[in-house]
């Protein structure tokens, strides 16, 4: 669905920087306004029943997309799509935090990040050979494809680690608002959790320019190369991305036991990677060095999400896990919501190279933050002995 969608949006719905970039606002707020609430309801009645609903809505979405080639259509798919993501973003963390314990969960979060790289790079043939056929068949296909998710999960996802709340309990509003406010004291009183927050919602304003002005950038401005047709490069962007994703996540993923000092130097290292790429991307004047920079920007980004997520589950309370969880989600949608209008905006004034730029230039906060962070983190001076009178 993903590898071709970009090509889909520009050639068959005929939509623009801004429209672009506005589909991708209407995903993210969806995101944004239902991300906690769904964390809430993962916390109190069951992270399984809210990822497989989660599944059902976001297939809706992308059929939606698939059958309906308008502005208004893709919009509106990318609501349901962001609606259901909301169901599986800190749900499923959660879960499998309950099930195999917070100790080996962090690991797994980097394997299984692997794991959703390599599923999406195996896509990437099925996109292109559907989308040969006709460029409406990835999405149609791709969403009936999570309603198979759901129903396999119906039969074979336990839940074994998860205690929901009493069910006397369970209809009251008051349990709901106790969860939600239990996720945010912990992010209150977790020293640094703020600052996190704050960088995930600047490394998602920022990638929201680079996701959804990049598909605009190669077929208008930087071009792509005659080799191949159009679709089976788009199958080359994605399988580069999916592919290198999965090898920097097994480098970085390493990291994902250590201490948080060396956790929050090597996405410092990430992000600053992130920022050359992206200008890189911005400023190339032809298509190979492009393809260079959005590659690389594109790893970092995939490879930084399974490690900010191992770095803040360390020490959740599991009644609140999965809503803490969906507050770092909530930022991110946030961040692509206060980011994606502007870029678009900016791309449709003056053009989608300054756009770029611009994207480039929201990370130095992101790292002049975790620089602070770092800081934070240093370990305590030696104090020096008293001298004996």
């Amino acid at each position: 669905m993903q590898t071709t969608y970009g090509l889909y949006a520009v050639k068959t719905a005929g939509l623009g920087a801004l429209e672009l970039a506005l589909v991708g606002t209407a995903l993210e707020l969806s995101i944004a306004v239902a991300e906690v609430p769904t964390g809430v309801v993962a916390d109190v009645y069951s992270r399984r029943l809210s990822v497989i609903i989660g599944l059902v809505v976001i297939g809706v979405g992308v059929v939606t997309m698939g059958a309906v080639p308008t502005f208004p259509g893709i919009a509106g798919g990318s609501v349901l799509m962001g609606t259901g993501y909301t169901f599986i973003s800190g749900a499923h963390q959660a879960w499998l935090a309950d099930e195999i314990g917070d100790a080996d969960a962090g690991p797994v979060f980097v394997r299984g990040a692997q794991t959703g790289q390599l599923g999406r790079l195996a896509g990437v043939p099925v996109g292109v050979a559907l989308a040969s056929i006709n460029l409406h068949m990835p999405m149609l296909v791709g969403g009936a494809a999570y309603w198979l998710l759901a129903a396999v999960l119906v039969a074979v996802m336990t839940e074994r680690g998860y205690t929901p709340t009493a069910r006397e309990r369970r209809s009251a509003w008051a349990a709901m608002r106790a969860t939600l406010a239990g996720g945010i004291g912990a992010v209150r009183e977790r020293p640094g959790l703020a600052g996190i927050l704050a960088i995930v919602l600047l490394c998602d304003m920022s990638g929201e320019g680079i996701g959804r002005l990049a598909p605009l950038h190669f077929l208008t401005t930087v071009g792509l190369p005659e080799r191949f047709n159009e679709a089976t490069w788009f199958g080359v962007l994605s399988a580069g991305s999916y592919l290198g994703a999965a090898l920097v996540t097994t480098v970085v993923g390493r990291v994902a036991e250590a201490d948080a000092r060396r956790l929050m130097q090597v996405l410092l290292g990430l992000t600053i990677l992130m920022a050359v790429a992206t200008f890189v991307f911005a400023v190339a004047p032809g298509s190979w060095l492009a393809l260079f920079g959005f590659w690389i920007a594109r790893w970092v980004r995939f490879a930084m999400h399974p490690l900010l997520t191992a770095h803040v589950n360390r020490g959740l309370a599991p009644g609140t896990r999965a809503t803490v969880l969906s507050i770092l989600g909530q930022a991110g949608a946030v961040g692509e919501v206060c980011g994606g209008p502007r870029v678009g905006l900016i791309g449709t004034l003056r053009s989608v190279r300054v756009a770029l730029m611009t994207s480039a230039g929201i990370l130095v906060p992101a790292i002049a933050l975790y620089a602070r962070e770092l800081g934070r983190l240093s370990p305590a001076p030696p104090t020096s002995a008293p001298r004996r009178p």
